[in-house]
């Protein structure tokens, strides 16, 4: 998508609404923005441009987003439930904004839901412990056919495409 066609998808509604979020939680505007950058970056370095796709590393990326912005917003608030609520409000609004089809939206906020859900199970774990787990957690995301299917999916990570088979998806270590 380029520039011109993303500016126009802001309209008063999704502005206003962005606004009135961010007007609410100023002090995670900034380590939410950090933590969008870093998580494409690792991404890219991980899967190059594999993770643009509906396959298990974009999976791998929205669990990974909502984890890096739950733990950069950390240093502003001590309430996880305040951290967890920013990152659901911040990344629906984000779902609601895109141009997506309906079950990719809803395998999005799925995988985002289950970013979250690894935080709270694991609140003590540091960046790279989480990236672990989110990488072994991708070797048994649930391929999905339809909406329905994401509530028979239980914790799983889901995804709509096969990763091409020509493709060996590269992991780096930490």
């Amino acid at each position: 998508m380029n520039i011109w066609n993303f500016i126009k998808l802001f309209n008063r509604k999704n502005s206003w609404n962005l606004f009135l979020l961010c007007l609410k939680n100023p002090l995670f505007i900034i380590p939410t923005l950090i933590a969008t950058r870093t998580c494409v970056k690792l991404c890219n370095e991980y899967y190059g441009t594999l993770h643009h796709k509906n396959n298990r590393t974009n999976a791998f990326r929205h669990a990974l987003w909502n984890l890096l912005i739950i733990v950069r917003c950390k240093v502003f608030s001590r309430s996880n439930e305040r951290l967890i609520q920013w990152a659901t409000d911040i990344t629906n609004w984000h779902e609601i904004f895109s141009p997506n089809t309906a079950l990719a939206k809803a395998m999005d906020l799925h995988n985002n839901a289950i970013g979250r859900q690894i935080f709270k199970e694991h609140i003590d774990f540091q960046e790279a412990e989480f990236i672990s787990l989110l990488k072994d957690k991708m070797k048994s995301a649930v391929m999905i056919k339809f909406v329905a299917d994401i509530h028979s999916v239980g914790n799983e990570l889901v995804y709509i495409e096969k990763l091409p088979k020509a493709t060996d998806v590269k992991t780096r270590t930490y």
